[in-house]
């Protein structure tokens, strides 16, 4: 018996959520005792921002960039 597709996508959207809570549990606080990490991107969009008419970049973070290896 085959499911309807919305099924199919609530029960991953579920899956995401639960990936998302312990993410979040685990490395929520990655950035707390590194406050220059944590400027750089809003001096950044500080900057650059009004010559883009308010749009300055797509960012986004990867586990590797708050970890050491």
């Amino acid at each position: 018996m085959t499911e309807p597709s919305c099924l199919t996508a609530t029960r991953a959207s579920y899956v995401a959520v639960a990936v998302a809570v312990a993410y979040a549990e685990c490395y929520g606080n990655a950035l707390a005792s590194m406050p220059l990490t944590r400027a750089m991107p809003a001096a950044f969009a500080e900057l650059v921002a009004p010559s883009r008419g308010g749009v300055s970049a797509g960012a986004r973070c990867q586990l590797r960039d708050l970890t050491s290896s």
